[in-house]
């Protein structure tokens, strides 16, 4: 019986050192150091590969632009409006989307009896000037007869009937001259106040707004009554921080309500207008001029042109999306036949707003990895 538990005793010991061995082993062993590993590409299992989206690597042309945002501004606007409070309305002779000449007259109050007031002063000033010049004639009529009747008198009575005959007609004259300063007077004052109720085009172009006046309604002093912007050029404005990428030699595109039209940059000196100073990187106004001139926008009206900043022509290219970078180095994912999905390092060059152009590392044709 004693020789049963010492032969238990020792496999217990035996047991219990090589328990402890063993954990000995297994912590010198978690105390090496870990061996370093190389980033790798993940991999999938072939069935999993469905899953991704691949795109070719196609030859085309690769452009980064910027879209820049315009609005339609006339070189000049103008509101107008009546000065006086009060009057009934009288005629609007034009009408939104006219063309007007400087001078040409857009709409105006009840005149009144102002016209047929003008009328009959512009009557009686051309009865003036005729009496004037019938008194001019008079006087030298007057006089050839005064030469016939003082002949071999002396110079002097000559020289006193002659100035007997002056008097008479420039008293005559300077009478009528008189009454017509008067009424040109007269006539500048009623045309003054013809002029207050109407309201004329201060310059050629187009009629963007006209007012619509109730029955009875009267005038209102500041009531804006017509808007006017010059259409002598079809101009668009845009701020951007880009200003320096404008090529005023270029030929633009704009894009107004779906329809494009082309459009060259324009200088703020070409235009007449103060020049406003750029900062680098800071916005500043650009402008384009359409080069048909038949149309007409209203103030405002919303635009806008892709801006390429840099393109290539013809090359390599890669949707952006399939471009991944690890430590600094450019690489696109592909899947290998076996289904494992690999990398391959590829050196790029632009990067477009949708794709990349790639120099080396694959080939047209080659279907890369997009998502």
């Amino acid at each position: 019986m004693k020789k049963k538990n010492v032969k238990k005793r020792r496999y217990r010991a035996v047991f219990g050192t090589a328990v402890l061995v063993f954990c000995m082993a297994f912590s010198a062993c978690s105390l090496l150091p870990e061996e370093e590993t190389f980033a790798h590409a993940p991999t999938v299992r072939e069935y999993e590969g469905a899953n991704y989206k691949t795109a070719l690597c196609k030859v085309g042309d690769v452009v980064r632009s910027e879209r820049l945002s315009l609005s339609y501004v006339p070189l000049q606007s103008k509101e107008l409006s009546f000065s006086l409070t009060g009057l009934s309305y009288g005629d609007f002779f034009v009408q939104a989307g006219d063309d007007v000449k400087k001078g040409d007259i857009l709409a105006e109050l009840d005149m009144g009896d102002l016209k047929s007031k003008i009328d009959s002063l512009e009557d009686q000033k051309e009865s003036l000037e005729l009496s004037l010049q019938q008194n001019e004639e008079k006087r030298d009529l007057a006089l050839k007869r005064s030469a016939v009747r003082t002949q071999g008198l002396s110079e002097e009575d000559i020289a006193s009937a002659r100035q007997a005959v002056m008097d008479q007609y420039d008293a005559a004259a300077e009478s009528l001259n008189d009454r017509l300063y008067i009424l040109n007077l007269r006539i500048e004052d009623y045309q003054k106040n013809m002029d207050e109720r109407r309201l004329t085009a201060p310059f050629d172009g187009t009629v963007t707004y006209t007012y619509t006046a109730k029955v009875g309604e009267t005038s209102q002093k500041g009531q804006v009554m017509i808007r006017m912007s010059d259409a002598r050029m079809l101009l668009f404005r845009g701020e951007t921080s880009l200003w320096d990428e404008i090529d005023y030699d270029a030929v633009y595109t704009i894009t107004v309500n779906s329809q494009d039209y082309e459009a060259k940059a324009v200088t703020e000196a070409e235009l007449n207008i103060p020049e406003t100073a750029h900062t680098e990187g800071k916005r500043g106004y650009v402008y384009f001029t359409l080069t048909e001139s038949s149309l007409s926008f209203s103030d405002n009206t919303a635009g806008w042109l892709e801006l390429v900043l840099d393109h290539r022509e013809n090359v390599l290219n890669v949707p952006n999306a399939a471009v991944t970078e690890i430590n600094g180095v450019s690489v696109v994912y592909y899947l290998m036949d076996s289904g494992v999905r690999s990398f391959r390092e590829v050196d790029i060059g632009l990067v477009g707003n949708i794709v990349t152009e790639i120099k080396s590392g694959v080939e047209e044709g080659e279907e890369v990895i997009v998502k």
